[in-house]
């Protein structure tokens, strides 16, 4: 039996901020993660892109049509690919997204980073001031970047930001129309607000504007937990090992949690005084409702469900790629969702870093035909991404038994009074978008599949009742010991990026671990 102080299930976002205040106060912190696929080298920004943009095998051709583009490069399928391993989920409607990598999904974010606040934490046991002192010491470890403009409040004031990332041409034009008014009816727009350094900070270099974001930042700008491990394991009272996965847990009595795992050296367990649950909201979710006998049980899991558009600004088609060029999130936007109370919240992002395959597969005409027009099209064409609230959302989760033991179904619908509130809501942003001079391309709206904005949460919500749910210190009331700090704790799910959200509490429950 090993012995642990803490143990940290998972090296993404969350369990990494959970570790350091912990680690720093001397507590001994074991992180398990079930990482073991290397993933391919960020391109040089002087070197060839045709592998780094398709794939060796050209394997990006072969992914799903609805998927995004930031889904579609030969890094996120290296991410992805690795959870269908072993005894992958059952899916009904649904898509999930998985990994099996240091860092998780956060090596394939868009980085979006926006604060909670009382509005979007009605109900809750916590409140904005609970969450703003980590909110801030967050926000300089990893660094981020955007303005001081309409959507600070919104986003979150009194953050420590540097300068935002440059603005393309296009998207400089839009903005422009924006500012000088007067503004569309209902939408608000700002900088992005994104975990990007724009200038050096530690082992990270600050972004130059060479638009390889979504294949990879080699200087890692962008930020991703997996960077973190390395500063991590100069403490001598943290260890973390890599290729192990938790089986099941064995115990959760008085003397700690116990866990049996399996690794590349064997099998075992671990004893812990906590446990930090930070694997993922469905993995996570798995292995407690399994130990809490829920097998069968129907569990629901919120999201966010997203839609894009893509729109072209006449003046700038056929013209040059831009040099500097961005691939995240230049602008961001607010907007109400017709007819109801909530609102919704999205990105402007550049067509010209992304693949053109994936436009000119989309077209009515030959292969060369096609590459030609996508070529012109890129410089001038806007994709805008917004996601609804949670509320909106209607997806579940059970466990069944399968011949490899428990097996994770994944159910997943769209509502009608949902598909009505993103119809209704990419018409109002189509009404403003085209009284800022950018049109609509038509056909070109993408309802994404539910599980597609891989934000999934509140499977053990905080406040909740019932076997799965967690105190305010994610404490699950049945299972004393065990911390569920991913987005399983989510009571609500507004319409904003939660991994902000997520790391921030995970660094307030760490800091509250340490102190006792």
């Amino acid at each position: 039996m090993i012995e642990t102080e803490f143990l940290s299930v998972g090296s993404g976002p969350a369990g990494v901020s959970a570790a350091w205040p912990l680690v720093q106060a001397g507590r001994d912190v074991l992180m398990i993660d079930a990482a073991d696929t290397v993933l391919p080298a960020p391109p040089r920004e002087d070197g060839p892109r045709r592998h780094a943009r398709l794939g060796a095998d050209f394997e990006t051709l072969r992914a799903p049509a609805d998927w995004t583009p930031m889904l579609t490069t030969p890094r996120a399928l290296a991410v992805l690919n690795g959870a269908a391993r072993g005894n992958p989920p059952r899916l009904d409607g649904y898509t999930v997204a998985q990994s099996r990598v240091s860092g998780g999904l956060s090596n394939l974010w868009g980085a979006n980073c926006s604060a909670f606040d009382a509005a979007d934490m009605a109900g809750w046991p916590l409140s904005p001031d609970d969450l703003l002192p980590a909110y801030r010491s967050v926000a300089e470890r990893i660094g981020i970047s955007g303005a001081r403009d309409d959507l600070d409040p919104f986003h979150g004031e009194g953050l420590a930001l540097h300068a935002p990332t440059p603005l393309t041409p296009t998207i400089a034009a839009l903005y422009d129309r924006y500012r000088r008014g007067p503004a569309p009816v209902g939408l608000t727009m700002g900088r992005g607000r994104i975990a990007v350094l724009t200038e050096d900070q530690a082992d990270r270099q600050g972004c130059n504007g060479c638009g390889l974001c979504v294949l990879g930042c080699a200087r890692r700008s962008i930020y991703s937990s997996a960077d973190e491990l390395a500063a991590l394991r100069r403490f001598t009272n943290f260890r973390f090992w890599e290729g192990t996965r938790i089986r099941r847990f064995v115990s959760t009595d008085a003397s700690g949690p116990v866990i049996a795992f399996e690794g590349p050296n064997g099998a075992g367990q671990v004893r812990s005084d906590r446990l930090l649950l930070a694997a993922g909201t469905i993995a996570s979710t798995a292995l407690v409702a399994e130990h809490a006998g829920l097998l069968g049980a129907r569990l629901p899991i919120l999201g966010n469900p997203r839609t894009v558009m893509a729109f072209v600004l006449p003046a700038a088609i056929g013209s040059a790629f831009p040099d500097p060029s961005f691939g995240l999130a230049q602008l961001s936007l607010r907007i109400g969702v017709p007819g109801q109370a909530d609102y919704a919240s999205g990105a402007v992002y550049g067509a010209d870093t992304q693949a053109l395959d994936l436009f000119a597969r989309r077209m009515p005409l030959t292969r060369p035909a096609a590459m030609r027009l996508s070529a012109a099209l890129a410089p001038a064409l806007l994709l805008v991404n917004f996601f609804l609230p949670g509320s909106f959302s209607r997806n579940s989760m059970r466990l069944e038994q399968g011949p490899e033991g428990p097996q994770t179904c994944l159910d997943g619908t769209v509502p009608e009074a949902t598909s009505a509130a993103m119809h209704g809501t990419a018409l109002a942003i189509r009404r403003a978008m085209r009284s800022m001079g950018a049109y609509y391309v038509p056909g070109s709206t993408l309802l994404s599949a539910p599980g597609a904005d891989v934000h999934p949460a509140g499977t053990m919500p905080m406040g909740g009742s019932g076997r799965l749910a967690v105190t305010s210190m994610c404490e699950l009331t049945n299972m004393p010991g065990v911390h569920a700090i991913d987005g399983a704790w989510l009571p609500s799910l507004p319409a904003k990026h939660l991994t902000f959200t997520i790391m921030a509490n995970a660094l307030r429950v760490g800091r509250l671990l340490a102190g006792r």
